[in-house]
């Protein structure tokens, strides 16, 4: 997959100096669409066993670029975690001793999603 989006980043944005550099949405699509066109399935059909429900969900290699691009952008922002506007618990637990439920997979909390900035950060600071 490495080898994939290097040859792809390579033919289609040979002067960036960072994945950060590409706007995430725009290249998702190219990325997909490169695969596609590579002969590279990018959506696969799932059956549940228990119920016999079919639903479609994009290929782990259809994903890599978002993966990717997500992980730059986490492990590359050094501001503290009360500054960003997606909080991981478990840097708040790390740097603070801020106790939370470890059994449950949502670390998360993202405040990205409220538009207004005032009524966001009044949110945070809460």
């Amino acid at each position: 997959m490495v080898r994939r989006l290097a040859n792809f980043v390579n033919d289609k944005y040979p002067k960036i100096t960072s994945l950060l550099d590409l706007k995430k949405e725009r290249t998702s699509l190219q990325w997909i669409n490169y695969l596609n066109n590579s002969g590279i399935r990018t959506r696969r059909i799932i059956t549940q066993k228990d119920t016999g429900m079919t639903y479609e969900q994009n290929t782990p290699i259809a994903n890599f670029f978002s993966m990717m691009y997500e992980d730059l952008l986490r492990y590359s922002d050094m501001r503290e975690e009360w500054e960003k506007d997606k909080w991981d618990i478990r840097n708040l637990k790390t740097e603070y001793g801020l106790l939370y439920n470890e059994s449950k997979a949502n670390y998360y909390l993202d405040f990205s999603v409220i538009k207004n900035v005032t009524i966001r950060n009044a949110f945070k600071e809460y």
